[in-house]
Formats: structure tokens, C-alpha cells, sequence
């Protein structure tokens, strides 16, 4: 898989969102100073987008281990740790394991 330095950043991007949108989303109800009841509501209100970020989670989690898997710039012995890692440490792991094997990679690959 050929990645280009904007096509790897829009996949970081596209990786972060939605954690990026949930933390935004629950702070503003956290700071919003109205009454528990109120905050309840919102919570509710907001549920339905919460599970649709979950969902594309796992879809972007799922792309990044399927790039695991397949990529050369990986070592075989790291693929199964990788996979692991960006599955149940996501928020965590993806921007390591983005930086590691998909940026770096990158600009090894572009120098004279």
C-alpha cells in the first residue's frame, strides 16, 4: 500500500475525529452548568452520535489492523502485537503506531 504524505495525514485525522467529537461533546455538557435533569437529557440527546462514533471507531480501528497485517514497514514478529494494541488501546496506539509505520516510513522513503 502506497501512502502519500497527505493521504497519511487525512487518515490520522479521520482516526482522531471521533474521540476528538466525543470529548468535545460530553465537556460542553459537563460545563454547561445547567441542572442534573437537564444534563441527563442532553446525555440522551446525544447518545445516538456517541454509538455512531463508536461504530466508526472500530472501522478506523479495523483499518489501521488491517494495515498492520499487510504492510512491509511493519516487522511479521509486531504484527499480532500491533493488532492487539490498536484494538483495545485505540485512542492510545493509533497515533504511535501511525507515527511509526505509516509517517516515518514516509519520509525514509523521500530522502535522497
Amino acid at each position: 500500500m502506497r501512502l502519500t504524505k497527505s493521504s497519511a495525514l487525512a487518515w490520522l485525522v479521520v482516526a482522531l475525529a471521533p474521540f476528538l467529537i466525543s470529548v468535545f461533546f460530553l465537556g460542553q455538557i459537563a460545563i454547561s452548568g445547567e441542572p442534573e435533569r437537564a444534563r441527563t437529557s442532553a446525555y440522551l440527546d446525544i447518545t445516538p452520535m456517541l454509538i455512531f462514533v463508536a461504530i466508526v471507531t472500530f472501522a478506523i480501528a479495523g483499518s489501521f489492523i488491517s494495515y498492520a497485517q499487510r504492510s512491509p514497514t511493519v516487522p511479521s514478529s509486531k504484527r499480532t502485537l500491533w493488532s492487539v494494541l490498536l484494538l483495545f488501546g485505540n485512542v492510545f496506539a493509533v497515533p504511535v503506531f501511525w507515527f511509526l509505520y505509516i509517517w516515518r516510513p514516509l519520509h525514509s522513503r523521500r530522502a535522497p
